[in-house]
């Protein structure tokens, strides 16, 4: 959910020199360089993937995405699958059942009620985290998501804030859209 493209630059480059194809990898919006554009939806993330397709003016072209990027991808798949040539979708599915987005939800709500508080304001980064772990483990939040969670923490003026993006107000907002995947799309 908060990947950038520049963790793809090895990968995109070895895939370009293997296949001898031109590779573009780009931030999805709300995510990376791209803007905060408030709304965070897979149909409106494929829209702007054949956007900028159209932009540069590319017909038909290979589809890789992952996780939030991998059901972004099966969107454009379903929405406009004269445009794609391969479809590639790494470490997601359509249906997570797994996941409960109250419960993930919950742990950004707990970060999101951490960070805004007032009294917060006067806390250093390591006390700070702290409260944000305690925060996460009474809501029986895995190791692995609040140490993920937490390194989104950092030193902002005068105060901890959240340097993730998308913004912790918008993963609130669309939590329900992107971990499920409401296909509003017929095969």
């Amino acid at each position: 959910m908060l990947g950038v493209k520049s963790q793809w630059d090895l990968i995109a480059k070895k895939i370009a020199d293997e296949t001898s194809r031109n590779v573009i990898a780009f931030d999805a919006r709300c995510h990376g360089e791209s803007p905060n554009l408030g709304e965070l939806s897979y149909e409106s993330m494929a829209d702007d993937i054949t956007k900028l397709t159209q932009f540069l003016k590319i017909d038909k072209f290979s589809l890789l995405g992952h996780s939030i990027g991998g059901k972004t991808a099966m969107t454009v798949a379903l929405k406009y699958p004269e445009l794609l040539d391969k479809l590639v979708v790494v470490d997601v599915t359509p249906v997570e059942k797994w996941l409960d987005p109250q419960a993930i939800k919950g742990y950004y709500l707990a970060v999101h009620s951490i960070l805004s508080n007032p009294n917060t304001s006067r806390l250093s980064l390591p006390e700070v985290k702290q409260l944000v772990i305690n925060a996460l483990t009474k809501l029986d939040c895995e190791i692995l998501t609040r140490d993920f969670l937490t390194t989104y923490l950092g030193d902002g003026d005068r105060r901890v804030v959240w340097t993730g993006k998308p913004s912790l107000d918008i993963i609130i907002e669309n939590i329900e859209e992107l971990i499920g995947f409401r296909s509003h799309f017929s095969i």
